[in-house]
């Protein structure tokens, strides 16, 4: 993960338009929710972000596609910037009440 001022793209995610609510799968097992925006070098910045620290699935990470469950645990990151490992799309409207506030 790096400090998201190093990403010369544009697409800071600053203003939630233009990207798309997904899980990314980080290094070193950080897995994280958000509003996700393509910066130009295959790394992502991801506004709105959430870290789920406890996803409360029983059906694996897929399920929270959907939203989270009443057991999973997010703590608000604000934006992170991070090379993706997995990225999971997720239902329109999802989790828009969860995400944190920009």
């Amino acid at each position: 993960m790096q400090d998201s001022k190093n990403s010369k793209d544009g697409k800071d995610g600053k203003d939630g338009k233009d990207g798309k609510v997904q899980i990314i799968v980080a290094d070193k097992g950080f897995v994280f929710v958000g509003v996700v925006f393509d910066c130009d070098n295959g790394w992502v910045n991801i506004s709105r972000c959430m870290n789920l620290r406890q996803w409360g699935t029983t059906k694996g990470l897929g399920e929270l596609r959907d939203g989270p469950t009443d057991k999973t645990v997010a703590d608000p990151w604000g934006l992170v910037t991070t090379e993706p490992i997995i990225r999971v799309d997720c239902t329109p409207g999802a989790w828009d009440d969860h995400l944190m506030q920009s």
